[in-house]
């Protein structure tokens, strides 16, 4: 098997370091997932698989202080024959820290995606006896550690050249430990990969994958239909979907994705402080309604969103599909109209904000939208990932992520229990937050964006992942069926 090839919808990245701040981390995972190695890696059902060609193990040896061991797979070596090594792993955790202790090679602070996770961190120890065995100690206990050590990038590169703005040239600073290498790049946005004979897992399915960053839908749709790539992202709209499925070459896979759309309710002032207009205002959007226009001629009978935290087939995941509806509710009469701010431009949140405009204007609402200044309800776009700790807080009180501040008792305790458990209990305590905030009214989730992945229909083994690793997560494994050319 010669070459596969995948397309993004995006622009060719100036800045190839997936984990910088201002990065396109969606599209850039495309490469990333390809030569930077994950400690865990996460398919479609959000449950970590340990990565054996990086670690041998990753366990949790104490939970007072909260202990995890890493032993690196001694095969584990970069592409330029440097081995994988624990000063990795503290490098990874120093730069994404959030501490002013270490700083770039410019001499400023780092300033990584996130600190997430890393900011629990007290230590990271490098075993006197083996370089190839890391204990991490947590400060404060982080249930979600398996977030920990995502696109591992080479220390002695990132020491070259820079962590925030030094990882331009993706031949040369790109240096792997997955199962591709980069070989060469188009700067018209095409990063050509082949397989990486130093790396310690199975090899690569085919021997080489071309990734193209492509920012215009026609553009993938063109290719696609031409037989010109082999597999892509597409965003799912009508006319794409129309154009994918009537093309007799392709197989169009439409699966939920891991970012809904939810309408959110000003608590801090206005009439939304009212649990009671919430309530009316939350009985009289159909969401199914809703779905129908702002997936029409994509998915129009997709299921509401019926959790906040967990995706379908994630451990742990309860379908919560009805919220309590006050009988008798109606719009409170000091209620003259309703500010709705939407700011959201893609297809299907546009659809979706006129249709529950419409909705409420129906029930009595005067519904003013707007894209600025003060509101009372918003449109908004969530993002689920394998680690529900991080979207919990934004429903906790006086969180920064709790946009609308809606808040009660019942809902701070139900967060506070669910951000420290761990083990068996942890998904019982997940739910009860996502409970309570259906009895606070805190916001109302409509329906998750559809993930649409498009490939030949000659191509096996690629399929919609609506985690943070992306469709090309197992793009390795790709290959073609047999009597393919």
């Amino acid at each position: 098997m010669t070459e596969l090839s995948y397309a993004v919808n995006s622009s060719p990245p100036a800045n190839w370091n997936i984990l910088a701040a201002g990065t396109d981390q969606q599209a850039l995972s495309a490469v990333a997932d390809q030569v930077w190695p994950s400690v865990f890696t996460f398919g479609p059902d959000f449950n970590p698989v340990l990565n054996t060609a990086l670690v041998q193990s990753a366990t949790e040896t104490s939970q007072y202080p909260q202990t995890i061991v890493y032993k690196i797979n001694p095969e584990a070596r970069w592409s330029d024959g440097t081995p994988v090594s624990g000063a990795d792993f503290v490098y990874n955790w120093s730069v994404q820290s959030g501490s002013a202790a270490t700083t770039d090679v410019n001499g400023k602070a780092f300033t990584p995606a996130s600190i997430s996770g890393y900011s629990d961190v007290k230590s990271v120890t490098i075993s006197p006896a083996s370089s190839d065995v890391v204990t991490v100690v947590f400060s404060t206990p982080d249930p979600d550690w398996t977030a920990l050590f995502r696109h591992l990038l080479p220390a002695h590169v990132a020491q070259r050249v820079g962590f925030d703005t030094g990882f331009t040239d993706p031949i040369a600073d790109l240096v792997s430990d997955g199962p591709y290498v980069v070989a060469s790049y188009d700067p018209s946005g095409v990063v050509h990969l082949v397989r990486n004979p130093s790396y310690a897992g199975p090899p690569a399915a085919a021997l080489e994958l071309d990734v193209h960053f492509l920012p215009d839908t026609e553009q993938i749709t063109s290719a696609l239909t031409a037989g010109q790539i082999s597999c892509a992202s597409v965003p799912a709209t009508a006319a794409a979907l129309s154009t994918l499925k009537s093309a007799g070459n392709l197989t169009v896979n439409v699966a939920p994705g891991s970012t809904y759309i939810d309408v959110v309710f000003n608590a801090k002032s206005g009439p939304m402080r009212s649990a009671d207009t919430r309530a009316a205002v939350t009985q009289a959007i159909a969401r199914s309604g809703v779905i129908s226009q702002a997936l029409a001629g994509v998915d129009p009978q997709a299921p509401p969103t019926a959790n906040r935290f967990l995706v379908t087939g994630e451990s742990g995941y309860t379908a919560n599909t009805t919220p309590p509806m006050p009988g008798g509710k109606a719009p409170p009469t000091s209620v003259a109209g309703l500010r709705f701010e939407v700011t959201l431009t893609d297809a299907v949140a546009v659809a979706a904000s006129q249709a529950v405009a419409e909705q409420l204007d129906a029930a009595g609402f005067q519904v003013e939208i707007t894209t600025s200044g003060t509101w009372d309800i918003a449109l908004i776009e969530r993002q689920l990932t394998p680690w529900p700790s991080q979207v919990i807080t934004a429903y906790s009180s006086g969180s920064p992520a709790n946009l609308g501040g809606v808040s009660s008792a019942a809902l701070d305790q139900a967060v506070a229990a669910a951000a420290a458990a761990s083990g068996s209990q942890r998904p019982v305590l997940i739910d009860q937050v996502d409970e309570a905030a259906w009895q606070a009214y805190a916001d109302l989730p409509i329906v998750a964006i559809p993930q649409v992945l498009a490939c030949q229909s000659n191509v096996s083994g690629a399929a919609p992942n609506p985690s943070p690793d992306g469709p090309a997560f197992n793009a390795a494994r790709w290959g073609l069926t047999s009597g393919s050319p």
